[in-house]
């Protein structure tokens, strides 16, 4: 089976050898859509920015599990953050770590329990104060938050982030953050980014095939 079979032949391009046989270990067709978009955005983002070809762009991981760039000689180093839901993907660089999440309102339930498990007091008692249906929205916009900030912090404890305010609030190493809405993804999505302040950020989303 060719890769290109099923996305678009400039994505399949855009991806080094090895991207292409992870992708076809995929066995459902929408993962490996999902998979290819992703990296193809992600590398067209960065590529755009050092005037490079896509396939040639070094991506690693940190060991928290951040995505990291090597840049190319005498240039200095870039972040990305990606994230999928539904039909939409999300990339975001910068040269600072950086973190993007979308999510789908029908996908996060916000029943008691997890409300309790991953909101700070000061986001518990605002969902209290909300009938359900605005509820469950604000609180996949609180998750959708919560995610941009662990992708770009590696912090794993949600529940000691407060993300009611675009500036972080929380432990020390969350201090210098902020997190901020982006409605591009349209009605039934929740798409947040958290970067340290000030920083220059591309967002790059995509509706995949």
């Amino acid at each position: 089976m060719r890769g290109d079979d099923d996305v678009h032949p400039r994505c399949w391009s855009a991806l080094t050898g090895d991207e292409q046989d992870e992708a076809l270990d995929f066995r459902h067709r929408a993962d490996r859509v999902r998979f290819v978009v992703a990296r193809a955005l992600l590398r067209r983002s960065l590529a755009a920015q050092w005037s490079l070809a896509p396939r040639v762009v070094a991506i690693d991981r940190d060991p928290e599990g951040r995505v990291v760039v090597t840049p190319p000689a005498a240039r200095g180093p870039l972040f990305a953050s990606v994230s999928h839901a539904g039909d939409w993907v999300a990339v975001a660089a910068a040269p600072v770590p950086v973190g993007i999440d979308v999510e789908a309102h029908a996908a996060v339930a916000a029943d008691s329990a997890l409300i309790a498990k991953v909101c700070s007091r000061r986001e518990q008692r605002i969902l209290r104060l909300l009938p359900s249906v605005p509820r469950g929205r604000y609180f996949t916009r609180l998750w959708t938050r919560k995610e941009a900030v662990v992708k770009a912090t590696g912090h794993r404890r949600p529940e000691l982030i407060d993300v009611s305010r675009p500036r972080v609030r929380g432990v020390a190493s969350t201090t210098r953050w902020e997190v901020h809405d982006d409605r591009a993804c349209g009605a039934g999505y929740e798409l947040a980014w958290a970067a340290p302040t000030p920083v220059r950020l591309d967002v790059d989303v995509v509706s995949s095939p």
